[in-house]
């Protein structure tokens, strides 16, 4: 299991080095990379806090962080065969600024 933030204040994710330049897929850090849960995991989900709306200037992009989400399982898992699933969770209170 891996796990990717969307909304953060800083970026730090393998497609944003790649398009150094390009401003894409900012706000998005990938916290955990994939491997097996343990404990420091838990840990770690336990003591995300997000920010309310109001005091965030920050705006993530759902969509940036599921394609870094997507590309952390592609490059990990190559052309083996392993059980792939993405789980989008939020909480469904901060509005999400989708670019055109």
């Amino acid at each position: 299991m891996g796990l990717v933030l969307f909304g953060t204040s800083e970026t730090s994710n393998r497609l944003n080095d790649l398009y150094e330049g390009a401003n894409q897929y900012t706000n998005v850090t990938t916290a955990r990379h994939l491997g097996r849960v343990d404990l420091d995991f838990f840990r770690y989900v336990q003591n995300i806090q997000a920010t309310p709306q109001s005091e965030s200037p920050e705006h993530g992009d759902m969509i940036d962080a599921l394609i870094v989400g997507l590309d952390l399982l592609i490059h990990f898992t190559g052309t083996k065969k392993y059980k792939k699933r993405v789980f989008l969770i939020t909480d469904g209170e901060k509005k999400t600024k989708i670019k055109k």
